[in-house]
Formats: C-alpha cells, sequence, structure tokens
C-alpha cells in the first residue's frame, strides 16, 4: 500500500521516477540491507531520502485512496488470472508468461507478435 501511495503522489507531482526508484530502493533494504521494509518508519526513511512528500503518502493511505487503488490492481490481476510475479502479459491477454522465464523466451515472443502474420497463418507463441 506505501508504494501504491508513492505512485499515487508521483503522478500527482510528475515526478514519476521517484517511483521507480522507491521499488528499486525497497528491494535492495530488503534483499541486499536486510532490513524490515514493512515498518512505516523504513518506508517514510527511503521515500524521504528520495525527496518525496511523506505528508502527502501518508494522507493518501488515512484517507483510503492508497488502498482502493491497491484494491483496483488485485481485482484486475484477478480478471487477467496473474498466477505470479513478474508477469508479462501480451497478444491482448492470449499470451502469459510468468515468474523466471529467460530472455530468449521473452524475445522470441515478442519477435513473433511483431511478425504480424496474416489471419491464415498461426502464430507460433
Amino acid at each position: 500500500m506505501f508504494l501504491k501511495a508513492v505512485q499515487l503522489w508521483t503522478h500527482e507531482s510528475a515526478k514519476t521516477c521517484v517511483f521507480n526508484q522507491a521499488v528499486w530502493a525497497l528491494r535492495c533494504a530488503f534483499f541486499r540491507d536486510c532490513l524490515n521494509i514493512a515498518r512505516w518508519d523504513i518506508q517514510c526513511e527511503i521515500a524521504d531520502h528520495l525527496g518525496a512528500d511523506i505528508g502527502a503518502i501518508e494522507q493518501s493511505i488515512h484517507d483510503g485512496i492508497a488502498f482502493a487503488r491497491l484494491a483496483a490492481d488485485y481485482q484486475e490481476a484477478d480478471k487477467m488470472q496473474i498466477e505470479g510475479s513478474p508477469s508479462l502479459v501480451l497478444n491482448q491477454g492470449r499470451q502469459k508468461l510468468y515468474g523466471n522465464v529467460g530472455f530468449c523466451v521473452i524475445e522470441a515472443n515478442i519477435q513473433e507478435l511483431l511478425r504480424e502474420p496474416n489471419m491464415t497463418d498461426a502464430s507460433w507463441c
């Protein structure tokens, strides 16, 4: 929910790069630095270091906007039958790649989609 609140703030403040930086910083804090990123003080320290407006982030959590947007994301994932992370949904939802998928598999699927087969050709992905 914290990241959703950061995303909302970055959208409103036109600082979209801060969201991506926050995602990366939280991953590093958890996996590299072994910090408990579920703690509010850790989240705020990371966001503050990136120049985020902690007050605005906290407000979107308290007024329920961040939770509502997060719930909408979960509903969309359920609708698209997302089963793992990361997930790539291609070809209007007809293809789904998720989890530890190698670059060559991803590239082959993208190249096949770019090939634009005509209506009589089958897609190889």
